[in-house]
């Protein structure tokens, strides 16, 4: 069978949004999302415990790290569970 995707060299280039164009609202989730992480960041902060948020180990991070990866992917992972749960 033919295969219908073009070569790198003759993909169409995608239009760049003028500047000042607005962007997409928010959905739903998203707001959500942002708030719940910030009940959690903070209720962290003052530390109180919170048996839903499984903060990754240094052992996960590390690990993370040194696979050529950014801490924050675990971070974030672990935030999506937690919020995900509720």
């Amino acid at each position: 069978g033919r295969s219908s995707a073009l070569p790198k060299s003759q993909k169409p280039k995608r239009n760049k949004k003028p500047p000042g164009m607005p962007t997409r609202p928010l959905s739903a989730y998203n707001l959500f999302f942002r708030e719940e992480r910030e009940r959690i960041l903070n209720a962290r902060r003052d530390g109180i415990d919170q048996p839903d948020f499984v903060y990754p180990t240094k052992a996960e991070q590390e690990s993370h790290v040194a696979k050529g990866k950014k801490k924050t992917p675990v971070l974030f992972q672990a935030m999506a569970r937690c919020v995900g749960k509720r």
